[in-house]
């Protein structure tokens, strides 16, 4: 009946928003699970083959359908998803010469639509293309050519490739470091955000996390908490550990960096202990080594920084303090006692290096206006403004940060 034939047709429709139910999983428990960050989706695209030709009477296949990407500011990559639950995409073959048509018609073309500022890159990683504006459009795969006296009448196969589509937060800042060292309670100390994962023990934070930092006047700045990076992390091995390398694209677009060191280093059963100046050089050189291998036009170490030395409450932290300085102007000739290839080629260039405790609340005040005040010279030097200003001299701003501690610490 007409109206069976409706429900059919509604259940079909939506077959695609109905959960999977597998183990002990009862619908009640559906709603209270957390949905993961999709930030990257792999499609195996397939243009389609070029239609026969008639050799007979000189007739030419049509051409494949192309597949092309285009940009369109209502999509997401969960829509993505949804449509293509295979992940393959195959466009349809031109259609072959006959009597009545010499000449075939061409393959329909496909066009995906993917979200605004989506990057387009091969499975191994090798940039394509990005696409920023309403309607950007990029030709992924060429349908075959028709067959004609060319090619023996015999049409062509279309190009076939694997299209990995990565999304990467756009944010003002990016908060980067190692397990443990305060990024998360950081992020929820400067902004009104108040449903941050934190917890004492290291790799809490599973996917990037965004707050904004809002001021009196109006100002809003967004900051990214990612996932913590470890040594080694971007070789990729079997057994790394960690989740950074795989979240750091989402900084690559970042105006801002702010690296957030523990004074009292890093401990990690089976991993001997780092000191605080050996964590900066590893997150450092892990940047990068992903600059390298991954972005191969940039380095990410071009990009300002801002040092946040945290847990400045701790009983030490005053000595520690002063030997970090110490290291960080002595720069690699520091002892470090790391292995060469574990040091990076130069050490970037620190707008400020700012004591913080998000326990007592040192610190905060001038992060805040520090993140402000470099961001603005940031936009009105349209991203160069090293050039035009440059940073304190070392030794003068380890002299006003020892002051500062001296005066603002009881340790």
């Amino acid at each position: 009946s007409e109206l069976a034939r409706s429900l059919v047709i509604s259940t079909m429709s939506v077959r695609h928003l109905i959960p999977k139910l597998s183990g002990n999983v009862i619908p009640s428990q559906i709603a209270q699970t957390k949905r993961i960050l999709l930030d990257r989706v792999r499609l195996t695209c397939k243009a389609g083959r070029g239609g026969s030709g008639f050799k007979k009477m000189g007739g030419r296949g049509g051409r494949g359908g192309h597949i092309y990407f285009q940009a369109n500011a209502v999509t997401t990559l969960r829509m993505i998803v949804d449509a293509y639950e295979t992940r393959r995409v195959i466009a349809p073959p031109g259609r072959p010469s006959s009597r009545r048509q010499l000449v075939g018609e061409s393959g329909e073309n496909i066009i995906i639509d993917v979200p605004l500022g989506i990057s387009l890159t091969t499975d191994d990683y090798q940039p394509l293309c990005e696409l920023n504006e309403e309607g950007d459009r990029f030709l992924a795969c060429k349908g075959g050519i028709g067959g004609d006296s060319s090619n023996n009448w015999i049409g062509q196969k279309g190009e076939s490739h694997m299209i990995a589509l990565m999304m990467k937060l756009i944010s003002d800042c990016a908060l980067i470091g190692y397990p443990n060292s305060g990024k998360t309670s950081l992020l929820e100390s400067l902004t009104y955000i108040h449903n941050v994962t934190t917890s004492d023990y290291p790799f809490s934070t599973q996917r990037p996390q965004l707050g904004t930092l809002c001021y009196d006047d109006g100002r809003r700045i967004t900051l990214a908490d990612m996932p913590s990076i470890m040594e080694r992390a971007t070789d990729l091995s079997p057994n790394h550990t960690g989740l950074g390398c795989k979240f750091i694209r989402h900084a690559e677009r970042t105006k801002l960096f702010v690296i957030v060191v523990d004074i009292d280093g890093f401990l990690l059963t089976d991993w001997p202990r780092r000191n605080a100046f050996q964590c900066l050089i590893l997150l450092l050189n892990e940047l990068e080594k992903y600059s390298k291998k991954f972005i191969k036009t940039d380095n990410l170490l071009e990009k300002p920084f801002i040092l946040v030395i945290n847990k400045m409450d701790s009983i030490l932290s005053s000595l520690q303090y002063e030997e970090l300085l110490t290291n960080i102007n002595n720069g690699l000739n520091s002892y470090t006692d790391l292995p060469s290839d574990s040091l990076p080629t130069c050490l970037p260039t620190f707008r400020r290096i700012l004591p913080v405790s998000t326990v007592t609340g040192q610190g905060l005040d001038e992060l805040k206006e520090a993140l402000r005040d470099d961001l603005d010279l940031y936009i009105e030097d349209g991203g160069e403004y090293f050039q035009t200003n440059p940073p304190l001299d070392f030794q003068i701003q380890s002299r006003m940060l020892r002051s500062s501690i001296s005066l603002g610490s009881g340790n």
